[in-house]
């Protein structure tokens, strides 16, 4: 309780992250009842000062109707502004909306830029999912060396069934194509 006390004192003197933290704290109830329309009165605050975390909750609220009615294409609008500011987790979701048509118009090629831009930025979701992309053609050329390299990033994360998807990719290149893709990943990791 002593934590949402000072960010409260912080939200209202207007500052964005305070605004958000408190956000936080009433959507999943940490040391205040649990209350979704506070939680998107101080999400909206945040994101008026275009805080993209805030955008981001915010469009999870609409996909989710909490304390909010549910609106994709609210909620789309939300993952917008949020990809818009750089946040890779929102790149990731709005290019997920692009891809199934949820909020917007379906649009395999935008879904796989917001994929790409999520996970230049180390987003493992997205370098799976980029990966695949490009394994099937999806949204892009089919190019087996970018899916490659895609995919490792992603599979340095451990889990098994990213590591059983590339492990597919890895046996259609070879040599030099294998060489290239190793030199891709790791100047993105980078």
């Amino acid at each position: 309780a002593r934590a949402a006390d000072w960010q409260l004192k912080a939200a209202m003197q207007g500052y964005a992250r305070a605004e958000f933290n408190l956000g936080l704290l009433y959507s999943y109830g940490l040391g205040l009842d649990q209350d979704y329309d506070k939680a998107v009165e101080w999400f909206t605050r945040a994101s008026q000062q275009n805080y993209a975390k805030s955008d981001y909750q915010l469009g999870k609220m609409y996909a989710d109707g909490l304390g909010v009615t549910a609106n994709e294409i609210e909620s789309a609008k939300y993952y917008q502004m949020a990809a818009e500011g750089g946040y890779s987790r929102a790149q990731y979701r709005l290019g997920r909306l692009y891809l199934n048509g949820h909020g917007v118009q379906r649009n395999e090629s935008i879904a796989c830029e917001w994929f790409e831009k999520a996970a230049m930025q180390g987003y493992v979701k997205a370098q799976y999912i980029l990966g695949v992309c490009y394994g099937r053609g999806l949204g892009l050329a089919k190019d087996y060396v970018l899916a490659y390299a895609w995919l490792f990033l992603a599979s340095q994360s451990g889990d098994d069934f990213v590591q059983k998807v590339f492990a597919k990719v890895k046996t259609k290149i070879g040599g030099d194509d294998e060489l290239e893709a190793q030199r891709l990943a790791n100047e993105w990791r980078a």
